[in-house]
């Protein structure tokens, strides 16, 4: 019986010695883990441009976009439904934190390639946490339409001149369970231009987010206001909306913009479509991802 009071007194001390050290954990925050805020972004692209989001590690995801003519083009070209532009591209995750992509569009038959890391990624409360995601973006372009169709007979036809490239610090940060806001400043250098006062430098302060309207559905919008256009151009700030639809393995977006180019090095200095005039393209990106190499 003694035996008994003796197991019983040692087995509520260490119960109680157990109850003090969950305590003391409870009231220090530094115990806690900090896990990776999740569902900042649906996919890796925002609309036209790209989120902090990168590929899983050996995961593919290929995307093809479609944007249409003008809607003010009217009935006869069926609001621009007759005319449209396609790109197509593939992104794979070397890492969980580096991305690299290749892809093609037809306007102006423009290659490119992108390379994509992410400095840092927004966790929850614990030890070390950090409040936002980080991710470096540099983007090249490569014209390869004919000389003569882009009306440059003039000029030397140097590969170099076909080229521009695109630098973006990705800046995110979930401040809710349905919102998440982005900033997006970015260096875009075009090695060729064609009018005397016109840039080859532009600098340009990219803002979005994204609002998650319900469990598979988002809305999202950027801007990409031009910080030094020049003085005579006629090019506008490009503004995009639109909407994520996650079905299954693949996300469905639906987009409107007064830019009909899809990647940085056409519609960042290029865009000349108006808003308030509905100089705007209607279009869709699909995407969808696939698992590479042997399943853990």
């Amino acid at each position: 019986m003694k035996k008994l009071y003796i197991y019983i007194v040692a087995f509520l001390l260490a119960g109680n010695l157990q109850a003090q050290d969950a305590m003391l954990a409870m009231m220090d925050d530094s115990n806690e883990k900090a896990d990776p805020v999740s569902g900042m972004f649906k996919g890796n692209r925002l609309v036209n441009g790209h989120t902090t989001e990168t590929v899983a590690k050996h995961h593919l995801d290929y995307k093809i976009h479609h944007r249409f003519g003008r809607i003010n083009d009217g009935p006869y070209q069926f609001f621009g439904m007759d005319n449209a532009q396609m790109f197509m591209g593939f992104d794979y995750g070397v890492t969980d934190n580096l991305t690299v992509g290749v892809g093609r569009s037809n306007e102006n038959k423009t290659f490119t390639g992108l390379a994509k890391y992410k400095l840092m990624t927004q966790t929850g409360k614990g030890k070390n946490s950090k409040p936002l995601s980080i991710t470096w973006l540099s983007n090249v372009g490569m014209f390869s339409k004919k000389w003569s169709e882009m009306g440059l007979d003039s000029r030397k036809n140097f590969a170099s001149s076909r080229m521009s490239f695109t630098h973006q610090l990705l800046i995110a940060k979930k401040i809710s369970s349905k919102m998440s806001l982005q900033l997006m400043p970015t260096f875009f250098h075009q090695n060729l231009v064609t009018a005397a006062d016109e840039k080859n430098d532009l600098y340009i302060m990219g803002v979005g987010g994204s609002f998650r309207l319900n469990r598979s559905t988002r809305f999202n919008v950027e801007y990409y206001p031009v910080l030094n256009r020049y003085k005579n151009s006629t090019t506008t700030n490009p503004f995009s909306i639109g909407f994520d639809i996650e079905t299954g393995g693949h996300l469905f977006q639906l987009v409107l913009s007064n830019s009909r180019g899809m990647v940085e090095n056409i519609f960042l200095p290029t865009t000349t479509g108006k808003w308030s005039k509905g100089d705007l393209y209607f279009g869709f990106n699909i995407l969808r991802y696939f698992k590479l190499g042997k399943r853990r």
